[in-house]
């Protein structure tokens, strides 16, 4: 009897390339107003090469919860407050977020980015970011504990945390201004940008001199002479916690501000 031939199996990695799996570029919303990160891979999918993730850190959603996969000795290391963190069980540990919620798209981005600094990720492209996009990043930074540098995936992890390791700045403040710089370029003005004086916040945390300077020059246009709070005109949809603040600045406290009123109008219209 003669033996049926044996039909050849597809090739399985074939199949999958000529399926068309979705990027995360392809099925995700809209990146707009979301920096990247460069050299990386999408955000909440990499993990640093030679850094693993296998402890969660879990972040409040309204009443739910958000979980991202970190590495236990980066966060110990680098982020103290990580071992006050309550110990949800095994590798999980619930955050101290003061207040902030990850329901907002954007916190939610601003939590990646941060974590991805933290695992390794030197530089960080701030291109079509937002005003509250930053906001949220330094808020993420403060509650993880103010972190003043990150160490190369490629670091001994042994190192990371100590003085002979080499180590870049946490965040890259000529990269930051010069975003804040693009904002105001492409929108001609910065406060046609949505919640720009929210970048007064940004610029105090960060010592941005040129960027609070941009961000007075424009609050100028709002300022009366019989009054010293802030304009409610120039709020956007900033939030009561948020702009209490800003008011704590004391932006328009400053004589000259009122001064450059008239040069600035000028100047701006």
């Amino acid at each position: 009897m003669a033996r049926r031939k044996s039909k050849k199996r597809k090739n399985t990695n074939t199949m999958a390339k000529n399926k068309g799996v979705l990027t995360e570029k392809e099925s995700s919303p809209s990146t707009r107003d979301r920096p990247h990160i460069t050299r990386s891979i999408p955000h909440h999918l990499s993990q640093s090469k030679g850094v693993k993730r296998t402890s969660t850190l879990c972040v409040p959603k309204g009443d739910g919860i958000l979980s991202f996969p970190v590495n236990e000795d980066r966060m110990n290391r680098i982020c103290p407050p990580w071992r006050q963190f309550e110990l949800l069980g095994g590798r999980k540990r619930m955050a101290d977020t003061n207040g902030m919620d990850f329901g907002n798209e954007r916190a939610k981005d601003a939590l990646r980015i941060v974590l991805e600094i933290v695992h390794g990720k030197e530089v960080v492209d701030y291109e079509n970011s937002s005003p509250r996009l930053l906001y949220y990043i330094l808020e993420v930074h403060a509650w993880l504990g103010h972190p003043k540098a990150t160490y190369s995936s490629d670091v001994d992890p042994k190192m990371v945390g100590t003085q002979g390791a080499q180590f870049s700045p946490f965040f890259h403040k000529d990269a930051i201004s010069e975003c804040i710089f693009d904002m105001a370029k492409k929108a001609k003005y910065l406060y046609r940008v949505k919640d720009w004086l929210l970048l007064a916040l940004v610029a105090e945390k960060l010592r941005l001199h040129d960027v609070m300077q941009l961000v007075l020059d424009n609050l100028c246009l709002f300022c009366r002479a019989d009054k010293r709070e802030l304009p409610e005109e120039a709020r956007d949809c900033i939030k009561d916690k948020d702009w209490a603040r800003i008011q704590d600045l004391r932006l328009i406290a400053d004589k000259n501000l009122l001064n450059k009123q008239s040069a600035s109008s000028t100047y701006f219209t």
